[in-house]
């Protein structure tokens, strides 16, 4: 075998090794992508800087729309989680946009999944793990 076919045999073999891990497939919602303490701490930055205009309880109100159930998520359908999260930082809040540091907003997100009842895991949510985790609502 040639250098050059040895060399594209070597990479397509560890393509071939990363796309089988774990971590390089993609996820959904309801694999449990953030941690119960993760959630706790994004409830306690929720509180403090997304309840004045979402609600106490996520179902939104004069100031900004509801957090919770079937009209916010899909309106995430087909997207990755990290598009939610940077659009988040992007834009809230809404008096103070990109404020919060990056595990914040990753915690206020993983406060707002377990107010929709999706599944808490043992991985805490973060950026990267954000980009293999598919919003997917309709079958």
């Amino acid at each position: 075998m040639s250098v050059g076919k040895r060399n594209l045999f070597s990479w397509f073999t560890l393509a071939l090794l990363l796309s089988a891990s774990p971590l390089a497939q993609e996820l959904g919602l309801i694999d449990g992508v953030y941690t119960d303490s993760q959630a706790r701490r994004g409830r306690r930055v929720y509180r403090q800087f997304c309840s004045s205009c979402h609600a106490p309880n996520m179902d939104g109100g004069e100031m900004g729309p509801g957090l919770r159930g079937g009209a916010f998520i899909d309106i995430w359908d087909g997207e990755y989680l990290a598009e939610l999260i940077l659009y988040t930082a992007e834009t809230m809040p809404q008096d103070n946009p990109g404020s919060l540091s990056d595990e914040d907003y990753s915690d206020v997100l993983s406060y707002v999944l377990s107010g929709n009842e999706f599944p808490a895991g043992d991985v805490d949510l973060t950026l990267e793990l954000a980009e293999k985790i598919l919003i997917k609502t309709k079958h």
